[in-house]
């Protein structure tokens, strides 16, 4: 059985997570790893959560590239964002120094960043403002250094791909529309029935050009809007997870019926 850690925040993205993936798998992308003086750290955010196998492939990727990385939970701490969202200012700017002192631990020449909107929030609020003691490096940027070192196929070998832009996929007769932001990978698979192209967020794409694949269930699920299958594809996994039966189900009903 999982068990949470002490002061930890049971919330929709744990809830999500936990029921898309394995025990272990879970165990995988909610334990930070041990503090120790490396080159690279690396921090998912919060709301890819949602989207657990997205986690999983960039770890993946990670270490088929080999860069040694300790990895920070981003449901254990945060950039802010979310605070700021909802106008509370002060309270972001305080979890924003939990993170970066945290990570500071580490004692990082760079953070990893796999979420755009930590990375915006970090180059436009939080680096001009404060005194953040290593580098701030996307994914992207991390990934477009290191390609060389995958072994990528062409996963989208005779297809025609278009970036993050569902008008233009629609014009062009794009097979599949290409996602960066999980949010908006999130917004348009779930809508995917209603276009003539796949959505597929890029790091997943990478992933499959290596050989992995992990099914996208939120993008499932969120297409069934059924809950009697959705449960019935969890399966008895969710009797034993510590989030509580009720909370659970109301959290898919939330999510994924409409």
């Amino acid at each position: 059985m999982t068990v949470l850690r002490p002061g930890i925040i049971i919330s929709s993205h744990r809830i999500l997570a936990s029921v898309q993936v394995s025990e272990d798998e879970y165990k995988r992308i909610t334990t930070p790893a041990p503090e120790q003086d490396v080159k690279y750290l690396f921090f998912p955010g919060c709301n890819v959560y949602r989207q657990p196998e997205i986690i999983l492939n960039a770890l993946d990727i990670m270490t088929t590239i080999g860069d040694p990385y300790p990895f920070l939970p981003g449901l254990d701490y945060c950039c802010g964002d979310n605070h700021l969202f909802f106008g509370r200012q002060e309270e972001g700017s305080c979890v924003a120094d939990e993170f970066i002192a945290k990570a500071a631990r580490y004692n990082p020449e760079a953070v990893i960043l796999w979420c755009p909107t930590c990375h915006c929030r970090f180059n436009t609020v939080i680096s001009p403002s404060t005194d953040v003691p290593f580098r701030i490096m996307s994914f992207p940027q991390y990934l477009s250094k290191n390609m060389k070192k995958l072994p990528l196929a062409d996963a989208a070998q005779g297809k025609t791909l278009t970036l993050h832009d569902p008008c233009k996929s629609a014009y062009t007769g794009a097979d599949q529309m290409v996602t960066v932001c999980h949010y908006c990978n999130q917004t348009f698979a779930s809508k995917e029935r209603n276009y003539n192209f796949e959505v597929v967020n890029y790091v997943n794409l990478v992933a499959e050009s290596m050989g992995i694949y992990r099914e996208d269930k939120f993008k499932r699920y969120a297409q069934w809007n059924d809950l009697e299958l959705i449960l019935k594809d969890i399966g008895s996994n969710i009797e034993h997870l510590p989030f509580g039966k009720e909370k659970m189900l109301k959290t898919l009903r939330s999510e994924f019926i409409q």
